[in-house]
C-alpha cells in the first residue's frame, strides 16, 4: 500500500477534523484487504472516501462555504462600474460585464473530477439561495447592483467551479508508496482544492517513481504557505535518504 502524507488546513472543518483524528485507520478500516494496482488508484479511493464522508466535511458547511464564496465572487466581478450617475445605466453596464465575464469563463475548462453536469445541477439547485441575500442588499444598493440578479448569483458560482484553488485556497497532499504492479515506489503530489459541492478536486502535481537513479531525498514538493498557496516558492523534501515506509 501506500504511505500517506497530507494536511487538511481548511480552517471552516476545524473541528471536524479533530473529531477524524482517526482518520488514517477510518480509511484503512473501510479498505479492508482491498489492494491497488498503482498509487495514483489509491489516491483516487481516497479522494472518494473524502466525498463520502460527511462527518469530516459535512454538506451544510461545505454548502455554506461555497456560496459565500460565490456571493463575494460575484460583486468582485462588477466592481469596475465607475462614473455613471444614472442607476439604470449602471445597471446594464454591470448586466453586460456578467454577460462577458461569464463567456470567458465558459470558454475555461473545469477542474478534474467536475463535469459541467455536475456544474448545471448545483447551479440550478443553489440560486436561490444566492439570489435572496442579493435581494435583499439591492433595496439599500441598488444602485450598484445589475438589473438581473439570477444571472448575478449564477456568474459568482461559476467562478468558484472554474478557478476553486483561486477562490477556495489549496493544499498539498501527497501519497508515497507501492502498488501491486510497481517495481519501485512511486511519490504522487495533488493541489487539493477543497470538496466542491460533494466533489474532490485534486490536481495533479507530480507522479514519479523512486528509482536507484532518482532517491526520494532528492524530490521535492510544495510546500503551501500560511495563506493557502500551493504555489509557494519554499520547498520541502520528504525522508530526505530513506525509502518512505510502507505501511498496509
Amino acid at each position: 500500500m501506500a504511505y500517506l502524507l497530507h494536511r487538511c488546513p481548511h480552517r471552516d472543518h476545524r473541528r471536524a477534523r479533530r473529531r477524524a483524528c482517526p482518520r488514517r485507520s477510518t480509511f484503512r478500516s473501510e479498505l479492508g484487504k482491498k489492494s491497488f494496482n498503482t498509487l495514483p488508484e489509491y489516491a483516487a479511493e481516497f479522494s472518494e472516501f473524502l466525498e463520502r464522508s460527511p462527518r469530516l466535511f459535512p454538506s451544510e458547511i461545505q454548502k455554506s462555504i461555497f456560496l459565500e464564496t460565490a456571493r463575494s465572487a460575484a460583486l468582485e466581478a462588477t466592481l469596475d462600474v465607475d462614473g455613471e450617475e444614472d442607476p439604470e445605466k449602471r445597471a446594464a453596464t454591470r448586466d453586460a460585464l456578467i454577460a462577458s465575464r461569464r463567456a470567458k469563463l465558459e470558454g475555461q475548462a473545469l477542474p478534474p473530477n467536475i463535469d459541467l453536469d455536475h456544474v448545471n445541477q448545483t447551479i440550478a439547485l443553489w440560486t436561490e439561495d444566492l439570489v435572496k441575500p442579493f435581494e435583499e442588499w439591492a433595496d439599500i444598493f441598488s444602485a450598484n447592483f445589475p438589473s438581473d440578479l439570477k444571472a448575478f448569483a449564477e456568474l459568482g458560482m461559476l467562478e468558484v467551479f472554474k478557478d476553486p484553488g483561486k477562490r477556495l485556497g489549496a493544499t498539498g497532499l501527497v501519497f508515497a508508496g507501492f502498488g501491486d504492479h510497481d517495481i519501485f515506489p512511486t511519490l504522487c503530489e495533488f493541489k487539493s482544492c477543497r470538496i466542491l459541492a460533494g466533489r474532490h478536486v485534486a490536481i495533479s502535481a507530480k507522479n514519479v517513481a523512486i528509482t536507484h537513479d532518482v532517491a526520494l531525498g532528492t524530490i521535492c514538493v510544495a510546500r503551501p504557505s500560511r495563506q493557502g498557496d500551493a504555489g509557494d516558492a519554499s520547498r520541502v523534501a520528504l525522508h530526505k535518504g530513506k525509502q518512505p515506509p510502507i505501511t498496509s
